[in-house]
């Protein structure tokens, strides 16, 4: 009996959670794009919902904390999508943030990494 209680408790709570979530947001953040509590963790994070359209779907960043840390540092999301690319290569090297910054403040883009990364 008692933990058929707490189970409804915890339901009640989550359920409180979505709600709550959701009534935070408009009408445009309804879409088929994003789950409730995805667009309210990047609405919460600042971000409009053309902002989030775009890290997302063309930097492919789908946590608001990470595009806030290429934001931060100065990338957009279609630098971001390109320097990512970078991490795709045949070549046994990751590009993180970090990586994309060194290479960037050494004066490279992310063609001329790739190229150099080719080689």
């Amino acid at each position: 009996m008692i933990k058929a209680l707490i189970l409804i408790l915890l339901f009640i709570g989550i359920l409180s959670t979505i709600t709550s979530c959701c009534t935070f947001l408009s009408g445009d953040w309804y879409n088929d794009s994003f789950s409730c509590q995805a667009a309210y963790d990047w609405k919460n994070a600042g971000f409009t919902l053309e902002e989030t359209e775009y890290w997302v779907n063309l930097a492919k960043v789908n946590n608001p904390k990470e595009a806030q840390k290429w934001k931060d540092a100065g990338f957009t999301p279609t630098e971001t999508a390109r320097w990512k690319e970078c991490a795709k290569l045949d070549c046994g090297f990751t590009f993180t943030l970090g990586d994309a910054l060194k290479w960037r403040n050494a004066g490279f883009t992310a063609d001329e990494a790739e190229d150099w990364l080719m080689q």
